[in-house]
């Protein structure tokens, strides 16, 4: 067996994200989230849906298939 090659998936599901903010109860003990102003704003969830958007084209461009669920 050849363990030099890396193997990447061919196709991949990318949930779209959806009304992303914060959880405000798992920042009560989540020493690793932290609350930033904006969060729950429309801006920042403009900000979010473009990300998702790079990282799908990102993906295809590498040649993997890509399937996007609502």
């Amino acid at each position: 067996m050849n363990f030099n090659k890396t193997a990447f998936a061919r196709a991949v599901y990318a949930v779209k994200p959806s009304n992303f903010g914060t959880n405000e109860e798992a920042l009560l003990d989540n020493k690793f989230m932290k609350q930033e102003d904006n969060q729950n704003s429309e801006e920042f969830n403009a900000k979010i849906q473009l990300e998702h958007s790079r990282f799908v084209s990102n993906m295809e461009k590498a040649g993997i298939n890509v399937t996007v669920l609502p």
